[in-house]
């Protein structure tokens, strides 16, 4: 009776039916968890695209223009949804509140006294920027990663009124 049972013990190690099943159960949870994470990765770079865009195109716009405080409300509405008066936003979680816009005056010379623009002794450097906190799709909660902050800034020289 004993010599069937480690018999039937030897076949039971070198049946490898099933094992393929358990193959999957062990790999699948890795798979869905590196699928779901460039979902989410990609989203996230889409979305920081997007801000930066909208930076970028919220200064160029401002560059061209008097400083007045409805020229920098245009441009915020420029930043976040693309036109002047508004609109529907590129990204929907980001709104007008969260860009600053910044005027700096710079000397127009190169350190010895020589001009670096045709032009008055300054430069009027305008810089549109953000930072806000990304909104996940669920799977960072899920991972109990936190939150991230997207930022974006963009700098240009004012050329003077269009």
């Amino acid at each position: 009776m004993m010599i069937v049972k480690k018999h039937k013990l030897k076949a039971l190690i070198r049946c490898n039916q099933g094992t393929s099943i358990i193959e999957l159960a062990v790999i699948l949870p890795v798979l869905v968890t590196i699928g779901l994470g460039m979902i989410e990765f990609g989203n996230m770079l889409y979305q920081y695209h997007l801000i930066n865009v909208g930076v970028r195109d919220a200064a160029r716009y401002l560059a061209g223009l008097e400083q007045t405080a409805a020229n920098e409300t245009s441009a915020r509405n420029i930043a976040t949804t693309g036109e002047v008066s508004g609109g529907t936003n590129r990204v929907s979680w980001w709104n007008t509140s969260s860009v600053s816009v910044s005027h700096t005056q710079l000397a127009n010379n190169d350190g010895s006294g020589n001009k670096i623009f045709r032009g008055g002794d300054t430069i009027t450097m305008v810089t549109v920027s953000t930072s806000v906190q990304y909104q996940s799709l669920g799977f960072l909660g899920t991972l109990n990663l936190g939150n991230f902050n997207l930022a974006a800034q963009h700098e240009e020289r004012v050329y003077g009124i269009r």
